[in-house]
């Protein structure tokens, strides 16, 4: 620790009240109660009107490698910018073969097979972003916290013993995406996610879960995501309307630098196949 700080840029948070990882010590009821609040959390993150200003200085800023050195055009809340952040992000991931693809440390270079993925899935962008009906759901600016979970909320008791959400921290991952890139995850003892569909799902089961865990966590996934889409019920239709786009913006956060030829070759026939269901010339 410094003796002297003199002159030193510091910030000063004010620790909230309550204690962290007390999922375990809740009841049922505690539980519906603090996934209730975590809901309504979550919606009003996604609810929140960013202001552009704020967007667009931290957007690339706080973008998931791999990330270009600059964006094509400016940052809106716009299908072109969306279809433009998608474009610059693949050409950044993906350069030309032989050029170096991941990090250094892995030592790959763009093959052939991950150069031809690239090619079907810049065609595929324009037809996976849906026109937005009034322009502003589907592609508004949103902030994401990066790791939404009861691990990082601190929880204390009100009067009558019922679990209150006093604070949610370490938004280390914090990021800005199009809303229809967005991803509603809530980590309990499992993640807490929707199918493409905007079904509640679950994710990331123990390995000894039993049936009845599995639909005890179910009923925590119905319950966060019937609050969630109450309260925010753009989110549930931006979804849906993205089911696509989703699937290949998580897969692009997803790739931790394993295998590009192989990873990025599934990536690509996935892409060549929704090309032809989707009748694109």
């Amino acid at each position: 620790v410094p003796q002297d700080i003199a002159g030193r840029r510091l910030l000063l948070f004010e620790r909230a009240e309550g204690e962290s990882n007390v999922w375990q010590d809740l009841s049922l009821e505690q539980k519906a109660c603090v996934l209730a609040q975590s809901a309504r959390i979550r919606a009003s993150l996604f609810n929140f009107n960013l202001p552009l200003d704020f967007a667009a200085i931290w957007l690339l800023e706080r973008l998931f490698e791999q990330k270009p050195k600059s964006l094509p055009v400016p940052v809106a809340p716009t299908r072109e910018f969306c279809i433009a952040l998608f474009t610059s992000k693949i050409e950044a991931t993906i350069r030309n073969i032989g050029d170096m693809i991941g990090w250094e440390y892995d030592n790959n270079t763009v093959g052939p097979i991950a150069a031809a993925a690239k090619q079907s899935l810049l065609r595929l962008i324009p037809h996976i972003t849906p026109a937005d009906s009034d322009g502003t759901s589907l592609y508004r600016l949103v902030l994401e916290h990066g790791d939404f979970g009861i691990h990082n909320m601190s929880i204390t008791r009100d009067a009558k013993g019922r679990p209150l959400l006093t604070s949610l921290y370490d938004w280390e991952t914090g990021s800005i995406v199009p809303a229809i890139l967005s991803d509603p995850l809530m980590a309990v003892t499992v993640d807490l996610v929707t199918d493409e569909n905007a079904a509640p799902s679950i994710t990331r089961l123990p390995d000894d879960a039993t049936p009845s865990d599995r639909a005890q966590y179910m009923i925590w996934a119905r319950q966060y995501f019937k609050a969630l889409f109450n309260q925010a019920p753009n989110y549930e239709r931006a979804i849906q309307a993205g089911k696509d786009a989703r699937h290949l913006w998580f897969a692009l956060r997803e790739w931790r630098g394993d295998d590009p030829e192989g990873y990025f070759g599934n990536l690509g026939s996935w892409a060549e196949r929704r090309i032809k269901e989707l009748g694109v010339d």
